[in-house]
This record gives C-alpha cells, structure tokens and sequence, in this order.
C-alpha cells in the first residue's frame, strides 16, 4: 500500500454555543446556502482552503473536501469567527424580556399546536 493519494478528508468540529442560521446565510449569500426544507445546515463553501462546510444550529460544523491536516486548522479557524457573529440568544426564562425575545423570532406565532 504504498501508492496512494488522499483525495479528501472529512473533520466534525463544535463550536460551543447554537448558531442562527438564517442570520448567518443572509449575511454570506454568495457563499452560504440555506433551505431547511431541503437540509438542516447552512452550507458555507471557503474559498482558501477550498472545501464546504455545513454549519448546523446546534453548534456541529462538518468539514469536507480538505487535503492536509493543515487545511483543516484553516477551515476551523475560519469559519469559527464567522458563525462567531451569529450566535443564538439564549431564551429568557419568562416575564417581559421572555415575551419581547419570542416576538422578535423568525416566523414568531407560525409553531404548530
């Protein structure tokens, strides 16, 4: 097994905190896509390195299409400052900020019963 090459490395990484998607997507349009109908992620493509990333809400990011080891601390490196700008508020508990907090949400009063 001495004549190969490696064609693509895959790296699962979390970020720690929630990420709202369609904050990030309207903010990077020419490189994020978005449709939760379709898939639950953004998928944000980096230029330099070049791969995809899918950014889920719950803070998991996945990146794919890397070579080197060192394309991966990149990527990270990337795309944690820029879901950074995008994390999710925490839910108040309850009384005013509760309510201002769930008016202000996307699609707010559209939740099936």
């Amino acid at each position: 097994f001495l004549d190969y090459c490696v064609i693509n490395m895959v790296a699962f990484y979390y970020v720690g905190h929630p990420i709202w998607l369609e904050e990030l997507q309207a903010a990077h349009n020419e490189v994020a896509i978005y449709d939760a109908q379709i898939f639950s992620a953004v998928r944000y493509r980096l230029m330099d390195p070049k791969c995809l990333c899918h950014v889920f809400a719950n803070g998991n990011i996945t990146i794919t299409g890397v070579k080197t080891a060192t394309d991966i601390d990149s990527a990270v490196a990337q795309i944690t400052a820029i879901v950074g700008e995008h994390v999710l508020p925490e839910a108040p508990k309850d009384g005013e900020e509760a309510d201002a907090y769930e008016a202000s949400r996307p699609l707010a009063g559209f939740e099936s019963a």
